[in-house]
């Protein structure tokens, strides 16, 4: 997909569900796939989104962002991520593939740092999506600031100079001034991951603000069993809010 802000085609795996070739008519639903950071747009080549697009009747489409957090870098301009998906991507895909190409059959699902970035999209861009599904996502960026983990601080700068390039991307933030009625959020994580305590901030700060959300703990890890296990649960509650 080519990017003018990134100066640089970003590649994407695309999913046609089952009947697209055979029913030129027919308009689909499009669900947004984001990547973990040590991941790539081959995640999608796991046989199960296929059977996924099937059952639920979607379109999947998953971008590369690399370890990008999805967003804009405020000390790197050659990563633009959050500008990629919401001004070239969408428009792209529905200028390509027969979507429905509005925000009510848009939605926004991944694992770790993808589940960060389907939350804080969808929250930074209710216009266009009206839904996210996360798996242990990686929702408090500031209580990672001194790990040096996952190229966070050359993404977001030194956290003593600049903590609120750190905190003003956290989905956490982001939350608290979310209101009722805006997305459908649903949010899967394991007892024992390592960003339990973030997943249930988040439940906890949704639950004070009145925003209906699906909240699902169970014991479990970061691992791939645990995201390969609830994908499913993610992808029909993406579909059935159509």
């Amino acid at each position: 997909v080519p990017s003018a802000c990134m100066r640089k085609d970003i590649p994407a795996a695309v999913i046609l569900p089952k009947g697209y070739e055979t029913d030129p008519l027919r308009r689909w639903p499009v669900v947004y796939l984001l990547h973990g950071a040590s991941d790539s747009e081959k995640h999608a080549r796991e046989p199960f989104f296929r059977e996924l697009a099937d059952r639920e009747g979607v379109i999947v489409v998953c971008p590369r962002a690399t370890r990008t957090w999805w967003l804009d870098s405020p000390v790197d301009p050659s990563y633009r991520y959050e500008t990629f998906m919401v001004q070239e991507l969408v428009p792209w895909v529905d200028a390509h593939y027969r979507t429905l190409a509005d925000r009510r059959h848009r939605g926004l699902t991944g694992n770790s740092m993808g589940g960060h970035g389907s939350f804080y999209l969808a929250m930074r861009h209710p216009d266009l999506f009206s839904a996210a599904a996360a798996i242990f996502g990686g929702f408090d960026l500031w209580a990672w600031r001194d790990s040096g983990r996952w190229e966070l601080r050359e993404r977001l700068g030194d956290p003593a100079e600049h903590p609120e390039y750190w905190k003003d991307n956290s989905v956490i933030r982001l939350a608290q001034s979310l209101g009722p009625g805006t997305l459908r959020l649903m949010m899967a994580v394991g007892s024992d991951d390592i960003f339990i305590g973030p997943n249930r901030e988040l439940h906890r700060i949704l639950l004070e603000n009145r925003v209906q959300h699906t909240y699902v703990e169970e014991i479990g890890t970061h691992c791939q069993e645990f995201w390969e296990r609830h994908y499913p649960m993610m992808f029909r509650f993406l579909a059935n809010g159509r």
